[in-house]
């Protein structure tokens, strides 16, 4: 029920209220609610400073049967086989997986180059390696994961943002002092990282890029 106050004033209204054979006047006031809380149908708004990743392309150029390497083992570092490309990484979804994982891991310093718009395609083209497990043991029943030794691998790449657009091919060289060795599927991820280290601080001494390459 509303009254009029008086010219120039809003009316007062009020909801009537049975109690207990009585009637008692409570006046009615208006409920403020957010957007958010009215049933948490809209979610809250994203910061302004958040900022969309780049769009990532990447590729095996290289098959998963390439030779990628010669495998050597014991103190002396004897033949013992060769390695694939499917040694160092299980297939093209896991390669693009790890290229992803590189990225984020590297975003307070990648962010402000990946801004939005930002396309950068990574594309693994060969392998070339030779690793030795020295702590191999007899009969190969010791440390067989632990390798020393080099690598070096290749990759296309192009990447364009607002800034502009380069694209090159890039060797990247990992060298495993017999000191500090490292398990084989770990070698491609600190690869893809110095990589990136490139690209995002425009480096020199990087080739054209060859004729295919994305």
């Amino acid at each position: 029920v509303c009254f009029k106050r008086g010219f120039g004033r809003l009316p007062a209204c009020f909801a009537i209220v049975l109690s207990f054979g009585t009637v008692n006047w409570v006046e009615a006031r208006p409920v403020h609610r957010s957007a958010q809380s009215a049933q948490g149908l809209l979610p809250p708004a994203p910061p302004a400073s958040i900022l969309l990743p780049a769009q990532l392309s990447t590729k095996l150029v290289a098959k998963l049967g390439d030779h990628a390497g010669h495998r050597q083992a014991g103190l002396v570092c004897l033949p013992n086989g060769s390695f694939r490309v499917r040694d160092f990484v299980f297939d093209e979804n896991a390669f693009h997986g790890l290229v992803d994982q590189v990225i984020s891991s590297e975003k307070p310093n990648s962010e402000p180059v990946l801004m939005n718009g930002a396309m950068l395609n990574i594309s693994l083209v060969s392998i070339k390696s030779k690793l030795c497990a020295r702590s191999w043991g007899v009969f190969g029943q010791g440390d067989r994961v632990s390798l020393s030794g080099n690598v070096k691998i290749n990759f296309d790449w192009s990447f364009k943002n607002q800034l502009g657009a380069r694209q090159a091919s890039t060797d990247i060289t990992l060298d495993l002092p017999r000191s500090d060795p490292a398990p084989i599927d770990l070698l491609l991820g600190m690869s893809v990282r110095k990589l990136l280290k490139i690209i995002l601080k425009n480096d020199v001494g990087v080739s054209p890029v060859r004729t295919g390459a994305p």
